[in-house]
């Protein structure tokens, strides 16, 4: 059983998270509940409570296969800023998988899909979506580390945000699509923790 929590400032967030760990022959589960608060400009801008499993599961020395499911329910408030940030208040599903690969004893490869469902007051900023990621990790000798990680995001919301364009052209796809790429790389140094 372990509890988690971090204080945050303005536009920090303050999280807790509690769970437990329960191994068995067939798999090794992660349990957890979490709840988070958001504030910006020193105004609650977001809460969200929830629950999470994690499962993984050795198939030898070098190969570790995992899942995850998580739900969480986001209850957005408007601020000076932004006024209709309710809009987005709704319940979140994650779900997905994937293995990690020991090429020695201080490099790691990993890959995992992951699907999204994201529930919302308004349409336009509701939407599913799909996220594939590949990561890189390496343990250099006192206690350094470099990570690189790349990710491809591909959300469809299920309406378009006519704040954005009022009109819609024919050739125009009925939802919004949203990709994004991204690679990350790194270097931390022991020292510099």
């Amino acid at each position: 059983v372990w509890f988690g929590a971090i204080l945050g400032a303005d536009g920090k967030p303050f999280k807790t998270r509690a769970g437990g760990v329960l191994k068995s022959w067939l798999a090794q589960l992660t349990p957890e509940g979490f709840f988070e608060h958001i504030l910006l400009s020193n105004e609650t801008y977001l809460r969200s409570e929830g629950v999470a499993l994690n499962a993984e599961r050795d198939l030898s020395k070098r190969v570790t296969v995992f899942g995850t499911g998580r739900w969480a329910h986001e209850a957005y408030t408007g601020i000076t800023e932004n006024a209709a940030a309710q809009e987005r208040s709704g319940d979140q599903v994650w779900t997905g998988g994937g293995l990690e690969y020991h090429l020695t004893p201080t490099m790691r490869l990993s890959g995992s899909l992951t699907y999204n469902k994201k529930f919302a007051k308004a349409q336009y900023n509701a939407y599913q979506g799909y996220t594939l990621s590949a990561a890189h990790t390496w343990i250099w000798p006192k206690g350094q580390f470099f990570i690189s990680a790349f990710n491809w995001i591909n959300n469809e919301y299920n309406e378009p945000d006519t704040a954005i364009s009022a009109g819609q052209r024919e050739d125009d796809p009925p939802v919004r699509d949203h990709r994004l790429v991204h690679l990350d790389a790194g270097v931390q140094s022991a020292d510099h923790q």
